[in-house]
């Protein structure tokens, strides 16, 4: 990548992540119209964002989409640490703009994890782009949102509380309509581990039970896009230095995980009505900013 298209990428993302400051008031429907927090911080992380897009996947007409996509994470995550809320106008509706890029330039999408077997697995061949683009733009948001909605579902059946809100779903959505299902779907994996740094830092600054997982969604994703060769090489290393332990440490480490994410449950579930009453409180809060 040249300079100029280095300075180029992170005067645009400077740009946009200012744009989107003033934007998010105006999108949530807040009463005070005033850009969600201070500068220059959006702005350095679109200039950060913009630059590693333009590094690692380029700056031709067709790389357009990746930008937009990552436009539409950094108003997602704004939003959702900003009131803890994804309006469906960041979602739903960017939804079918990825459904058309991905049609439009299916190209590297169909390069991406696979694809190209997944789409012989149904009878598509990959070089016949505008069946391919469709195949990848419908299975992928399909793929995002199913996975998502189950795991909401299944947590809140569990916890007998609201796990995660039906905007993490639409934002799943939004991103395999991009992506498409095997890229959305792995995506997942990145997007826990940094969920669950970033929910234990918010939970010490804030003191509150419960962080918001859209950012964490959108920065997985990203981090499959842009870093995905190295990711899929680190899990594989990390898989063959597991299964060389012996068997018996083997069995020790999965019991062990297996014990603390059942403690983490039963614990969570205990204090089901506490955390509710709290994340009610702090919606109660947060719905007086907004216009009745």
């Amino acid at each position: 990548m040249n300079n100029v298209a280095l300075i180029t990428s992170l005067i645009v993302g400077a740009i946009v992540g200012h744009g989107i400051r003033y934007l998010v008031p105006r999108a949530l429907k807040m009463k005070d119209k005033k850009p969600v927090f201070s500068f220059p911080w959006v702005e350095l992380v679109g200039a950060a964002l913009f630059a590693t897009v333009a590094w690692r996947i380029g700056y031709e007409i067709a790389h357009i989409k990746w930008y937009f996509l990552t436009s539409v994470f950094i108003a997602i995550a704004v939003s959702d640490y900003a009131t803890k809320y994804i309006p469906d106008s960041f979602t739903l509706y960017t939804a079918p703009v990825g459904m058309a890029f991905t049609i439009l330039y299916p190209n590297d999408v169909v390069a991406m994890l696979g694809h190209e077997r997944f789409l012989l697995m149904f009878g598509v061949p990959p070089h016949q782009e505008l069946m391919a683009g469709i195949m990848m733009a419908v299975t992928g948001a399909a793929a995002g949102f199913m996975m998502m909605e189950v795991i909401r579902r299944i947590f809140s059946g569990l916890l007998q509380m609201e796990a995660m809100g039906l905007g993490d779903s639409y934002l799943m959505l939004t991103a395999g309509a991009f992506l498409g299902p095997q890229m959305v779907c792995i995506s997942l994996l990145p997007a826990c581990f940094i969920g669950v740094a970033s929910g234990l830092l918010w939970k010490l600054l804030f003191k509150t039970p419960h962080a918001p997982f859209g950012p964490a969604l959108g920065m997985g994703c990203l981090s499959m896009l842009l870093f995905r060769n190295d990711l899929i090489a680190g899990f594989i290393r990390y898989n063959e230095a597991l299964y060389d332990l012996p068997p018996w440490v083997l069995m020790v480490v999965s019991l062990a995980l297996i014990g603390v994410v059942l403690l983490l449950v039963v614990r969570m579930k205990r204090r089901a009505a506490e955390y509710e009453a709290e994340i009610e409180k702090d919606y109660d809060q947060i719905s007086d900013k907004f216009e009745s």
